[in-house]
């Protein structure tokens, strides 16, 4: 019965896969087991990877303008900043650190990049892990903000991070992916 329904189950399997050949020998570890080679005769899947664009690193205080005529400019990093405000200080091993930022809209205003956002920049450590921002301790802070076309707006991005530790890069995590080096 058992050799029946293996033979039923790989008959079934034959029919789904379009035919096949098949071979009947005993296994080793059960003499009444059949073996079936089914060849495949399906082209073997070739995926197309497309091609990355990586980031261009940019040096802090260097303008990047996007095809669309948007800018987006990192003036200035602060490896440490004082909070002035008593209910936002960093944990035991952390500091506070903070990115100036500059969005302009092109003539289509900001199509093809967004609204300016904080949220969109992130640190990447020496060890390849990203620091996120976090409610701001450096004045003014950018706030996520529309503009018209050819409007610019400046703002702080802070972030809490390792204490001693020099960040390699800012980044800005909506495409187009963007980087400015630190240091």
């Amino acid at each position: 019965m058992k050799r029946t329904l293996t033979m039923a189950s790989g008959l079934l399997l034959l029919i789904s896969c379009g035919g096949s050949e098949s071979t009947e020998r005993p296994s080793a570890k059960n003499p009444t087991s059949t073996v079936l080679r089914v060849p495949t005769k399906q082209k073997p899947l070739k995926a197309t990877i497309p091609p990355t664009t990586l980031a261009p690193v940019k040096a802090i205080g260097d303008k990047i303008t996007t095809e669309r005529g948007n800018s987006l400019t990192v003036r200035t990093f602060a490896p440490s900043v004082a909070s002035t405000n008593s209910f936002s200080e960093p944990d035991p091993g952390k500091q506070f650190s903070a990115v100036e930022v500059e969005f302009c809209a092109g003539p289509a205003g900001l199509e093809g990049l967004g609204a300016p956002n904080p949220f969109d920049f992130e640190l990447s450590m020496p060890d390849n892990t990203r620091v996120d921002p976090t409610l701001s301790v450096q004045e003014p802070a950018l706030h996520v903000t529309d503009l018209q076309p050819g409007d610019c707006v400046r703002g702080w991005v802070t972030f809490e991070q390792p204490e001693n530790v020099q960040p390699r890069f800012v980044v800005f995590t909506r495409p187009p992916l963007l980087k400015w080096a630190i240091g």
